[in-house]
């Protein structure tokens, strides 16, 4: 039986989401499969830290440039950043999370804001815990002249890197 793509990926990432300790059950409600059930204290979040690219593109001072698309913070850690090719002397980086309303700045210091200066480096920036299970995109923001930024990011990290907050 042929199973059209979409279909087959909606599918496959509901399989995916399927809490831990989750049983399928047919219609009598006996059980027909599922995730092997574990205490609760067990569960271990799962953490958004795969990396993917963002670029950042300011055609002059000042500009704002989104990065790729939004991604769901799964835990308390900071977020991860690199950049593997800057054509600027440095710009500023935000973490923004959808409230549901409106995207919101969560960078965790009191002047809001993150800083990269240097490629090919591991960095972390600092958010407010309130953002894990949210979903939260890049921001860059070019504060003293034009040029471009490429690099990795991921929403959660395994461990923290040179913080750039405040920066």
């Amino acid at each position: 039986m042929k199973v059209p793509i979409k279909l087959a990926a909606c599918l496959l990432a509901m399989t995916v989401m399927v809490p831990s300790g989750f049983a399928f059950a047919d219609v009598d409600g006996e059980d027909i499969g599922g995730m092997s059930s574990g205490s609760a204290s067990s569960i271990q979040p799962y953490a958004n830290n795969v990396n993917t690219s963002f670029y950042f593109t300011f055609k002059k001072s000042g500009a704002t440039s989104l990065g790729d698309e939004p991604r769901r913070k799964d835990n308390g850690t900071p977020v991860y950043v690199r950049a593997s090719k800057m054509v600027c002397d440095r710009c500023r980086v935000y973490v923004d999370m959808w409230t549901g309303s409106k995207w919101s700045n969560v960078v965790a210091d009191t002047k809001k804001r993150a800083t990269l200066k240097k490629i090919n480096t591991d960095c972390s920036i600092k958010v407010n815990k309130a953002a894990a299970g949210y979903m939260v995109r890049l921001t860059g923001w070019a504060d003293s002249q034009r040029g471009d930024v490429k690099g990795e990011w991921s929403p959660d990290s395994s461990r923290t890197y040179k913080v750039i907050n405040g920066d």
